[in-house]
């Protein structure tokens, strides 16, 4: 039996209401192991980066990385006296209608950024490098099909202190969020928003209108070009270093409607090789790129009315602040790129000669909400 974890993001207020009528509203979210060790079913070596070009930032600010264990049936290693890999089977597991069961969670205490144009090996990453969760074994001892002197890397319960070891599969997944606006609402407008990842083993991309969806629902809000239960980017199965891309159109609504999530999933089966890279490309932005860590949004009124054409200017941590108009609805949001921390913002919308400010807090891989009330 599956077991399915349901999550949801409650807004908690992250500040009381302001005398001006402000309303700030936050929501949270939900590294990485080339010695030439095989992979079960072969690598792809003409697609490997030389070694030169692997970088040590496995983990980097971005969204928390979700950490899960899969002991399932049928994934113990050979040479334990278990099975060998199914890769329809696992991706079945990690990737469908169900979450994977909340009982396998072992940490969400890394951060990642997906490293754009950069693939990682995590077999030639120290141990301290590794996501919260995830361990190095030695590969000649624990996996019998990946023979040699190099590490592979599996799920941190694998072993036990007298107990004949079990090798347990390793899921990564992270939500991030973004806003969607146009006539300068946002940083970023409508348009076709690409999305690619290269990994060993699977990975998938979603895009959905709430964090951690774990299946394509289709078109939805100004999305378009999406078919229900197909993610953005389809990259699963058993194998080496492989790259998959998609993209989808997505056209500014009002407000709320504006506010998008996409899911990413990761898994290593049964030892060999393991890697990961992702990025994409919004609008207007060419080549590979970070995803953003968090946004802040809200809606401008007058009176209880929507405030269309208000100035607003955010703060960005280590930066000039950014100015928007809001929109026909009275809305603005805007793209943070990774950062370190929980900085303080300050958003401020000014009309005519009289202007409100309210300060938030930003969480890394979240949405926090700021109304400004005339």
């Amino acid at each position: 039996m599956k077991l399915i974890l349901q999550r949801s993001l409650s807004l908690a207020a992250a500040c009381a209401l302001s005398a001006c009528g402000g309303t700030t509203q936050s929501s949270p979210s939900p590294a990485l192991v080339p010695a030439s060790v095989p992979h079960p079913l072969g690598d792809a070596v003409s697609q490997r980066i030389p070694l030169s070009a692997w970088p040590s930032i496995l983990k980097q600010n971005g969204p928390p990385l979700y950490v899960y264990e899969i002991p399932v049936d049928g994934f113990t290693d050979p040479n334990n006296g278990g099975s060998s890999p199914d890769s329809g089977a696992f991706d079945e597991l990690v990737y469908g209608q169900d979450s994977p069961p909340s009982s396998s969670l072992l940490s969400s205490t890394t951060t990642f950024g997906g490293s754009p144009g950069a693939y990682i090996e995590f077999t030639t990453e120290p141990a301290t490098k590794q996501a919260s969760g995830a361990v190095l074994l030695p590969c000649g001892s624990f996996f019998s099909h990946a023979a040699g002197s190099g590490q592979c890397v599996a799920a941190k319960h694998s072993t036990e202190k007298g107990k004949k070891p079990k090798i347990n599969e390793v899921l990564m997944v992270q939500s991030w969020p973004f806003f969607v606006g146009d006539g300068g609402s946002s940083n970023y407008g409508s348009g076709s928003y690409g999305f690619e990842a290269t990994s060993d083993d699977g990975t998938f991309v979603d895009i959905a209108p709430a964090a951690f969806t774990y299946t394509q629902p289709g078109d939805f809000q100004g999305a378009s070009g999406l078919t229900a239960g197909q993610a953005v980017v389809a990259n699963g199965g058993i194998h080496g270093p492989q790259s998959g891309s998609g993209s989808v159109q997505i056209a500014a609504s009002t407000c709320a409607a504006n506010l998008y999530w996409a899911t990413f999933q990761f898994d290593e089966l049964e030892g060999g090789s393991a890697g990961l890279e992702y990025s994409w490309a919004p609008p207007g932005e060419s080549g590979q790129n970070q995803v953003t860590q968090a946004v802040v949004w809200g809606e401008v009124t007058s009176g209880g009315a929507p405030l269309a054409g208000a100035t607003v200017k955010v703060t960005v941590p280590k930066g000039s602040p950014a100015t928007l108009v809001t929109d026909a609805g009275g809305c603005y949001g805007y793209n943070y790129l990774p950062f370190s921390g929980e900085p303080t913002i300050t958003v401020s919308a000014t009309v005519s000669a009289h202007k409100l400010s309210q300060k938030a807090k930003l969480s890394a891989g979240g949405v926090t909400q700021v109304n400004l009330a005339f």
